[in-house]
């Protein structure tokens, strides 16, 4: 671990906590924006699943979002409350932006030398979301 602190510069966050932007999105910039979200990729400790924004097929393809199936109804209702400003004054809402650090062996099968290790951040897809 000491050697991925030494090789990379942290940018310290904002020195005071700022508010979430109060906007306004139709569904259909909801469904576009899910789309965007890359699934199949690690859990991280918010404990969101990516499958969160995986549309059915169906409901991508009807004029975004004009007729949607009772668990897209749900996922969107789900996103619609990511963006709302209240639920990001909670501290719960934190924990999205925990990341874990996995580090690749790049000398698989053998052990490599702290050089040879990658490293690989994962995000919360709430991140990717936003």
């Amino acid at each position: 671990m000491e050697h991925f602190r030494s090789v990379h510069n942290f940018i310290p966050g904002p020195s005071s906590p700022t508010s979430f932007p109060s906007i306004k999105i139709s569904i259909s910039m909801i469904i576009t924006m899910a789309k965007n979200v890359s699934l199949g990729k690690a859990i991280v400790f918010d404990g969101v699943d990516d499958s969160l924004f995986n549309f059915c097929q169906a409901c991508c393809d009807t004029a975004l979002g004009t007729s949607l199936c009772p668990e897209c109804v749900r996922r969107t209702a789900v996103m619609m409350e990511l963006i709302d400003p209240l639920y990001w004054e909670h501290e719960r809402s934190s924990r999205h932006f925990d990341c874990r650090l996995i580090c690749l062996n790049k000398k698989h099968p053998d052990i490599p030398l702290v050089e040879e290790y990658r490293p690989l951040v994962v995000c919360s897809p709430v991140v990717k979301f936003l």
